[in-house]
């Protein structure tokens, strides 16, 4: 029988110690000593690995091809299905070509629903950050040197701010952004 990747993985280790002692010919003590450890892994339970840290000899890690693919205009377009052209490209297929890209700098961990959830992830982040400047934030660029510190405020909110705000703050995109705002509210 054949286990494929997702197959659960169980390592069993058991060490049995045995002493017997003899104090006289009616007493006898024996002492039983077990350790034993059982490692289980979890049916298609995958371990956690870094979308930061995970490039391949030296290369751009599952983040960095992740948001170069949304700095990308028409990208992101497609995704928020902006792109008004008779041939609509369904989110699968908009996954499998970041899957692609991340197979080409040799990463092959990846699921398509675990690129999903991070661009949502993103957005949201991204949404907050935005929420702020517009705030608290704005408060910030009032004070005098205040737009430095509020970049380097913004920056700790969204790291990518200055790479995706330009594509995520496209017109529609912020309408979209607070039309999902509006609704989280209801």
């Amino acid at each position: 029988m054949e286990l494929s990747l997702a197959a659960a993985i169980t390592t069993t280790t058991t060490t049995i110690t045995t002493t017997t002692t003899t104090f006289s010919s009616s007493y006898t003590i024996a002492m039983t000593t077990m350790i034993y450890t059982r490692k289980i892994s979890l049916k298609g339970k995958k371990p956690y690995r870094s979308w930061l840290k995970d490039g391949v000899n030296g290369g751009p890690s599952s983040m960095e091809v992740l948001i170069r693919w949304l700095s990308h205009r028409p990208n992101y377009k497609k995704w928020k299905r902006e792109d008004y052209s008779v041939d609509r490209i369904p989110k699968k297929d908009l996954l499998e070509e970041i899957i692609d890209n991340l197979r080409q700098v040799g990463i092959y961990h990846r699921l398509a629903k675990d690129v999903a959830s991070k661009i949502s992830t993103l957005q949201s982040n991204y949404r907050l950050a935005r929420k702020w400047s517009e705030t608290e934030g704005y408060r910030f660029k009032q004070q005098s040197g205040g737009e430095k510190l509020w970049h380097d405020e913004i920056l700790k909110r969204f790291a990518y701010w200055d790479i995706l705000h330009p594509v995520f703050a496209s017109k529609s995109s912020a309408m979209d952004l607070d039309y999902l705002d509006h609704l989280m509210m209801i």
